[in-house]
């Protein structure tokens, strides 16, 4: 069985998602990667049918010792780099933010649906005090698992 690929390094809002995704998919196994590195290594690893991304991601996995270096738009620099080494993965961004450095969520979420064109599901916009994200998430993860069968 496919697995899903959780890639985030806040601790609450990973809490939710996988919380989210258990209860909603609970024949679905979820991976967990911290930062970029991370998720690349466990992507090339392989097994993956769906990948959620956080946009803003350390490079390295914090408890590594190493200078953590945030990546505004790691998200969509991982699913780039993922197709560039020929791994394709269906891919949903999760993020709290709007903004990432000089750019909005929306340019990113046009520029990664013109570049990653059938990968790229789309963005996810995440409120701990809210249900809402979880609505727009299911209907992503839906498309992506019943397609498949």
């Amino acid at each position: 069985m496919k697995k899903i690929l959780l890639i985030e390094d806040d601790e609450n809002k990973r809490n939710d998602i996988v919380e989210f995704l258990k209860e909603k998919y609970p024949a679905k196994e979820t991976d967990i990667a911290l930062s970029f590195n991370a998720g690349v290594r466990k992507a090339i690893k392989g097994g993956y049918e769906l990948m959620l991304v956080d946009m803003t991601l350390p490079k390295f996995d914090k408890d590594k010792g190493s200078n953590e270096r945030t990546l505004h738009n790691g998200g969509e620099l991982l699913i780039g780099y993922l197709m560039d080494l020929g791994i394709s993965i269906k891919s949903i961004v999760i993020t709290q933010y709007d903004n990432f450095g000089e750019e909005t969520l929306e340019t990113i979420d046009g520029r990664l649906k013109a570049d990653c064109h059938e990968t790229y599901m789309g963005a996810v916009k995440y409120n701990s005090s809210e249900d809402g994200w979880k609505y727009e998430l299911t209907k992503y993860i839906d498309n992506v698992i019943y397609s498949y069968h």
